[in-house]
C-alpha cells in the first residue's frame, strides 16, 4: 500500500509554476539543519504525528510533478522500497515543499511497515540547488555525537553519525551532497543536499 500526499495549496503551487526550477545556491547549513529539526525531530515517532506536524510548521504537501528532481526522486525511491518490500509490508510516502531563503526545498515523511520486524519513519529535507555541502560540525552540534563514517568520493561528500542519545528511538543520521556531475547522483536519485533520519516507530503509534 502506498498513500501519497496530493493536496497542494494553490498558491504554493503558483509560487513553484513562476519560480521554475531549482537555482544554483551556496546553502546556508543553520538555516538547512534548523529547518530539518524543525520537520522533522517532534513528529518522528509517528507517520501520522510526522504528517501533522510538518504540515503545522508551514510546509505544503506536494505531488510529484511540482519539481522534476522530486519526480526523480520520488519514482527511483519509491521503486527502491517496492521492489526489496515483502508481500505484507506497506509503504507510504508523503512530500513537501517549501522555501529557505527564496529557494525551493522538500520534506519527504516515509513509513515502512514490516510485520514482525520492525516499523520505520523517515524524514528527509532536500536541497536540488545547493551547489556547496553543508557544514557536518552543524549536525553533529545538533546530535551531540561525533560522525562514524565519512566519505568523500567521485562527486559526492558525506557523513553518517549514530543514534544520538537526544532522540530516542531514532537511528542513523545522513547527510550527503552530490554534485550534478557526479556518477553517484544516478544511484541516488538526486543532486544537491539531503539530511535524512529514520525513527522506529513504537507498537501502537498513530
Amino acid at each position: 500500500m502506498m498513500r501519497i500526499g496530493s493536496c497542494l495549496a494553490s498558491a504554493f503551487l503558483a509560487v513553484f509554476a513562476t519560480a521554475g526550477v531549482a537555482q544554483a545556491h551556496t546553502p546556508d547549513g543553520e538555516k538547512f539543519v534548523t529547518a530539518f529539526r524543525q520537520a522533522c525531530v517532534p513528529g518522528r515517532l509517528s507517520y501520522s504525528a510526522a504528517r501533522k506536524h510538518i504540515a503545522s510548521v508551514g510546509w505544503k504537501e506536494v505531488e510529484q510533478g511540482v519539481d522534476d528532481n522530486l519526480s526523480k526522486l520520488l519514482q527511483k525511491s519509491d521503486k527502491a522500497v517496492l521492489e526489496e518490500a515483502e508481500k505484507d509490508w506497506t509503504y507510504e510516502r508523503t512530500a513537501f515543499g517549501g522555501f529557505i531563503d527564496g529557494n525551493p526545498h522538500f520534506v519527504v515523511v516515509t513509513r515502512v511497515h514490516a510485520p514482525e520486524i520492525i516499523t520505520l519513519v523517515g524524514c528527509s529535507l532536500y536541497d536540488f540547488g545547493a551547489t556547496a555541502p553543508v557544514d557536518p560540525q552543524i549536525v553533529t552540534d545538533f546530535l551531540g555525537v561525533d560522525p562514524a563514517e565519512t566519505v568523500d568520493e567521485k562527486g559526492m561528500t558525506g557523513n553518517t553519525w549514530g543514534p544520538s542519545p537526544k532522540l530516542p528511538r531514532t537511528l542513523d543520521t545522513y547527510l550527503f551532497y552530490i554534485t550534478k556531475g557526479s556518477p553517484m547522483r544516478d544511484a541516488s536519485g538526486f543532486a544537491g543536499v539531503l539530511l535524512k533520519f529514520e525513527t522506529s516507530e513504537p507498537d501502537g503509534a498513530e
